[in-house]
C-alpha cells in the first residue's frame, strides 16, 4: 500500500519525535487499541485508536488519527506526530486490509 497523505513525526530536531527512516517489519496488527506515552512537556497521553501496527520496539507504527485537522504536506514541521505514522481514518481500513505480519516497511527521507 502507498499512501501519500500521511503525517509523521515531528521535523524538530530539538524533540525526539521523529520518524526513524530504516527498513522495519510489522510486529503484530491490533485493533482496536489505546496508544500511551508522554507529551514534550512530560504529561501522559491516552489515544484510542482503530488500527495499530508496530513496526519498531520504542513504539513507531501506524495508526488512524481521527483527532488530526491538518494533512497538509506540512504538517510534521511544527505539529507532526510523536514518531508514529498519522493515516486518514477513512484510509487506515484499507492499509489494514492490505498488510500482514512481518511485512516490511521502508521509511525514507527525501
Amino acid at each position: 500500500v502507498t499512501l501519500d497523505d500521511v503525517v509523521t513525526g515531528t521535523a524538530d530536531k530539538s524533540k525526539d519525535d521523529a520518524t526513524p527512516t530504516g527498513v522495519y517489519y510489522l510486529h503484530y496488527k491490533q485493533s482496536p487499541s489505546v496508544l500511551r506515552g508522554k507529551n514534550d512537556d512530560g504529561t501522559k497521553y491516552e489515544s484510542k485508536v482503530k488500527y495499530w501496527l508496530p513496526f519498531t520496539t520504542q513504539g513507531h507504527g501506524i495508526h488512524d488519527a481521527d483527532w488530526r485537522k491538518d494533512w497538509s504536506k506540512e504538517a510534521y514541521k511544527e505539529g507532526g506526530s510523536h514518531g508514529c505514522i498519522n493515516v486518514k481514518p477513512e484510509e487506515m481500513q484499507q492499509v489494514w486490509d492490505n498488510t500482514y505480519q512481518h511485512e516490511p516497511v521502508v521509511i525514507y527521507d527525501d
